[in-house]
């Protein structure tokens, strides 16, 4: 019964843009996903100097796709739990690419003015194309380059049980 409460609250905070809720990846706001390998590797990216970025440039690590923005609450909120696991998370082979389809002069900005040590990158097409509504949002795809997990909302990214199932995703 909690887990269909749940589920409920979660599309209700969906349907309304930008995720309120705390999740950790083993609750609804987690779900595993088929692999879409051909649409996940043609996805194309900006870095910070205007250089494309294409997720096969990753082939052989495993990549964690945070979707976020600088106007989302609940994205700023998690930032600093993500970088402190950061170094955890890339001994486990993983790659972090923070994506916004903001323009390049935002996420500089902010980067500067934050001070986060991410790869900050710019989505080229529609967040709706990958059927993202809500931020943030975080694929996770594994060395292959095959999506594994989608997660939506706020999560908890230093708890033990998340930082847990992230190490066992193959």
């Amino acid at each position: 019964m909690m887990n269909r409460f749940l589920v409920v609250v979660f599309l209700l905070m969906s349907l309304m843009g930008c995720e309120q809720s705390t999740s950790s990846i083993s609750t609804s706001a987690a779900e595993k996903v088929s692999s879409d390998r051909s649409s996940i590797n043609s996805l194309l990216f900006k870095d910070l100097e205007g250089n494309t970025i294409a997720i096969s440039d990753f082939k052989g690590k495993r990549v964690l796709l945070h979707f976020w923005a600088t106007w989302c609450k609940p994205c700023l909120e998690e930032l600093p739990d993500l970088e402190q696991v950061k170094p955890f998370l890339e001994k486990e082979n993983y790659q972090l690419l923070l994506v916004s389809e903001e323009s390049l002069e935002e996420i500089i900005e902010f980067q500067k003015k934050k001070g986060f040590d991410f790869q900050f990158v710019r989505y080229e097409g529609a967040l709706s194309d990958l059927k993202i509504y809500a931020l943030p949002a975080t694929f996770i795809l594994n060395e292959k380059g095959e999506k594994v997990m989608e997660m939506s909302g706020k999560m908890d990214w230093d708890s033990e049980l998340t930082i847990k199932e992230l190490t066992e995703l193959h």
